[in-house]
């Protein structure tokens, strides 16, 4: 598999965690709205069943109940055993499709229920006091306006969460790059000096990197590079004059001897000239042994 560019991986886990955050983010905000939106129609039903039942437990022999007809809201009373006494006028004779309630008769029940005819539904059912008998009011109210800002929220959600990535890709992609900028550059400037090695045309070209940020780690990588840069270029400078100075000491001698040795064989001698030719080299080959 091929390896991806450090900046190519340095967006995609920024992104990948901007992008976690963020899922968490919205989806704890929705799960605290989605809480507080049941806790309002929680309390817009206690409220709207609370003269009801007042009316109830003032006279038990009322049939209030059976003459509600409010539109959206559905009454029904149950007695101890959970059977339907009394149901409001709007639900025409038919029952709601209650879940098993709880028997806790101290608190209200909350419930959401699916019925087939009326859609989806949140209930209360509110125990009350009739003489020494305790029955339960059930109110049930439609859930389409709260399931409608639900709906509009989520769809929120799904529109923001790419908008927030692709803004922290443009963003990571940005930083990253301009925080990886020095690095470039010193990987230039490596390269730079790796021809100048081989290249003695190339003396005197070398400049120092800008230090940008003297303080962070990639401050003091181009510090430490700069003097490494400045050192090898010394140092390359100190070898090539080394070089053209031995060769300029060593072409005397070694044309000496080439003159010599040409001279010597080029017709018989006498000894004397012979042992002065080689004194001559001898000389000569001790000058470049001290070299």
């Amino acid at each position: 598999m091929r390896v991806r560019s450090l900046r190519f991986r340095m967006m995609l886990l920024f992104c990948a965690v901007v992008g976690v955050l963020l899922a968490a983010s919205y989806l704890g905000f929705y799960a605290l709205f989605s809480r507080q939106v049941r806790t309002q129609l929680d309390r817009q039903i206690l409220n709207t069943a609370s003269p009801v039942a007042a009316d109830l437990i003032t006279d038990r022999n009322e049939q209030d109940v059976n003459e509600l007809s409010v539109p959206g809201e559905y009454f029904e009373l149950l007695d101890a055993a959970g059977h339907v006494r009394q149901s409001s006028a709007n639900l025409h004779g038919r029952l709601l499709d209650l879940n098993s309630l709880a028997t806790d008769n101290s608190q209200p029940i909350f419930q959401t229920l699916n019925d087939g005819e009326l859609g989806r539904l949140r209930l209360a059912a509110v125990p009350l006091r009739r003489g020494n008998q305790t029955v339960r009011l059930v109110l049930a109210v439609p859930t389409r306006d709260a399931d409608r800002v639900l709906a509009d929220i989520r769809g929120m959600i799904w529109l923001l969460l790419p908008i927030s990535l692709l803004v922290a890709a443009a963003i990571s992609a940005w930083y990253v790059g301009r925080s990886l900028r020095p690095v470039a550059e010193l990987t230039q400037h490596a390269s730079e000096m790796t021809r100048r090695v081989s290249d003695p045309s190339r003396r005197g070209l070398w400049r120092p990197l800008a230090v940008r940020n003297p303080h962070d780690e990639l401050g003091h990588l181009a510090r430490t590079f700069n003097l490494l840069f400045e050192r090898v270029d010394a140092a390359m400078g100190q070898l090539r004059q080394f070089v053209s100075d031995a060769s300029h000491e060593m072409r005397t001698p070694l044309s000496v001897l080439q003159g010599e040795t040409e001279l010597l064989l080029a017709e018989p001698r006498t000894p004397a000239q012979y042992q002065d030719a080689l004194r001559i080299i001898d000389d000569e080959l001790k000058k470049l042994s001290r070299m």
